[in-house]
């Protein structure tokens, strides 16, 4: 989260040396025309294959890019392993980087590694942390509690570069890119969460005009952030709740009328698309009650210090989704919620949901 711009690593680990180097051929769910999965065989120089799911997106951006490796093979072995594992290769790409950073900063120091160098780039060490954090042993078993119980657990100043909200690490899109991500992940009900809300779609051209949208907005501009963030929430919890894949919406064309028809031969109702996206409001509210049941408020919907920090260079120089304050404000008028971040029982009784405020403090 510290670098401005990787051309080179972006054409080592992107399309289309991708495609060609891991020999990838699309795997798409059943009747899909986008076809996101993809399926490799690539072999080793000790001769060895490596045949199955190939990396994706996140992946590439979190256990290549952000920890400046460039080896392919590496990416798709450790992606192949966090999956035997059972691990998230967001959060694990997101905690080895944290764990180079240290390293960097002479925070942690060859005894409590192992005598394993945790240098920028090193292939290796991206597969010897994946095994460590997959099995809770070594440094892996900091990471117990999350990113936040490992920055306790080095101490100095780690609480300060960890990049997550809620204790969940951000995802591979950055806010200083699409202001709208940073209240996304701020306000998200699990934490910094890109599929429940999409809002970096807008940086693509993708709006709703059958919400009123005429086009999309500058992804750069605090003015439309807050709104940007609750049309792409409600929209996205609309289409979890009715399991419709999100890359429907991009890759294939998928209209929110379109959304509405189908709903309507499924069920015999026919439904505006307004009413239709209240049904992702409502749930959203609703998570957002259990949150404030929880403990949580304006307090945990908090914006990661290193995204106050602009680049230097590219299309990111001299932005950050900042004041982060003014945009949150937005945001919760938006939703009816008061400036704590509590819903109001006015918009929880506009929804139909009055009997929940009583979970409410």
């Amino acid at each position: 989260w510290r670098g401005d711009e990787n051309k080179r690593g972006a054409a080592l680990l992107g399309a289309p040396r991708y495609t060609e180097y891991l020999n990838v051929k699309p795997l798409p769910c059943i009747n899909c025309p986008i076809g996101c999965h993809r399926h490799i065989r690539f072999e080793y120089p000790d001769g060895t294959v490596l045949e199955g799911n190939g990396p994706e997106y996140e992946t590439i951006g979190m256990m290549g890019s952000n920890l400046l490796v460039e080896d392919l093979g590496a990416v798709a072995k450790a992606n192949d392993m966090a999956n035997r594992l059972g691990i998230d290769t967001i959060s694990c790409g997101a905690w080895i980087g944290f764990l180079m950073e240290c390293w960097e900063y002479g925070w942690i120091t060859p005894q409590d590694t192992g005598g394993l160098s945790l240098k920028w780039g090193d292939p290796d060490v991206l597969l010897a942390l994946v095994e460590q954090i997959g099995t809770m042993t070594g440094m892996g078993g900091w990471f117990r509690e999350g990113i936040r119980g490992a920055a306790r657990h080095i101490g100095r100043e780690a609480e300060k570069i960890t990049v997550e909200v809620k204790n969940m690490d951000y995802p591979a899109h950055d806010p200083r890119a699409v202001y709208a991500l940073g209240v996304n992940y701020a306000v998200g009900t699990r934490g910094a969460c890109h599929e429940r809300g999409n809002p970096q779609t807008s940086a693509l051209g993708g709006y709703f005009p059958e919400l009123g949208q005429d086009g999309p907005h500058d992804r750069q501009s605090p003015e439309y952030a807050a709104k940007t963030a609750v049309i792409h929430q409600d929209v996205s919890v609309l289409m979890n709740c009715m399991t419709i894949c999100q890359f429907m919406m991009g890759g294939g064309g998928l209209t929110l009328t379109e959304i509405r028809t189908a709903y309507r031969y499924l069920t015999g109702k026919d439904v505006p698309v307004e009413e239709l996206v209240k049904f992702g409001e409502r749930a959203w509210q609703l998570q957002r009650i259990i949150n404030v049941r929880d403990g949580l408020d304006r307090k945990d919907d908090t914006l990661p210090l290193k995204m106050t920090v602009p680049a230097m260079v590219g299309p990111r120089a001299g932005k950050t989704p900042t004041p982060h304050d003014r945009i949150l404000d937005d945001y919760y008028e938006l939703r009816g919620w008061d400036r704590n971040g509590i819903p109001t029982r006015e918009r929880l009784e506009s929804l139909g949901l009055g009997r929940f405020a009583a979970f409410l403090p």
